[in-house]
Order: C-alpha cells, then sequence, then structure tokens
C-alpha cells in the first residue's frame, strides 16, 4: 500500500489554525459590518445571505469566523466547503447549511475559508 500525501498536515492545519486565532482580535478592528464577507467575493456572498443566516453567533463566534475568513460563496471554483474533510453536512434532508470543525455557525456547501482541506 502507498501512502497518500495530504494536502495539509495535520500540524500545518493547527498552525495555520491558531495563527487565525490570534490575528482575530486585530482582523475585526479592520473588517466591515458584513463579517468580512465583501472583501473577498462581494456579489456572490450576497446570494447566499439568506440561505445561512448568521445572526445568531457570539461575539466570539463572529471574530473566529472572521479570522478564518470565511465566506458563504468561495472565490475558488475547486474549493468548497462541501469539498472539505471539515464540513458536516447538514442533519435535516431538506436543510441547505451544513456545519464545519473549526468553523462555528451555519455554514454554506458553496462556502470556502483558509482552514479548507480537501476531502478523502
Amino acid at each position: 500500500m502507498s501512502e497518500q500525501k495530504l494536502p495539509v498536515t495535520r500540524r500545518e492545519f493547527l498552525v495555520r489554525f491558531c495563527a487565525a486565532a490570534a490575528a482575530a482580535p486585530f482582523l475585526t478592528s479592520f473588517g466591515s459590518a458584513n463579517h468580512g464577507r465583501a472583501a473577498i467575493a462581494p456579489s456572490d456572498s450576497r446570494e447566499f445571505a439568506s440561505e445561512c443566516p448568521d445572526a445568531d453567533l457570539t461575539a466570539e463566534q463572529v471574530k473566529t469566523r472572521e479570522g478564518l475568513q470565511y465566506v458563504d460563496a468561495s472565490p475558488h471554483k475547486d474549493k468548497q466547503c462541501k469539498g472539505c474533510r471539515l464540513y458536516k453536512v447538514p442533519e435535516e434532508k431538506d436543510a441547505v447549511c451544513g456545519g464545519c470543525q473549526v468553523v462555528p455557525g451555519p455554514i454554506h456547501p458553496n462556502g470556502y475559508c483558509i482552514a479548507w482541506a480537501a476531502a478523502g
């Protein structure tokens, strides 16, 4: 059996995650009212806003989302939450939004964050 090389090692993921978490307080001071989404995909992110509302998040959860640069519409065609190993499929059959192991709140399957890692 040959070993598959993972695109992101566990150590590399943890380093990125910790760096993002440490930078979150600084990033929020530069963010806008739309939680940083407009900086990455201004027109696409509005398309999904009503499908995965994040109004019930705490300030700390919002900072985490901002630190990981989560957006509802991925700027990368080949990197979307539904293809990430951290994505959690919605529990309800008809639900659009799933979850994530590192990004709090509802996650759109076409979303993206810097912690994205290919599934499989």
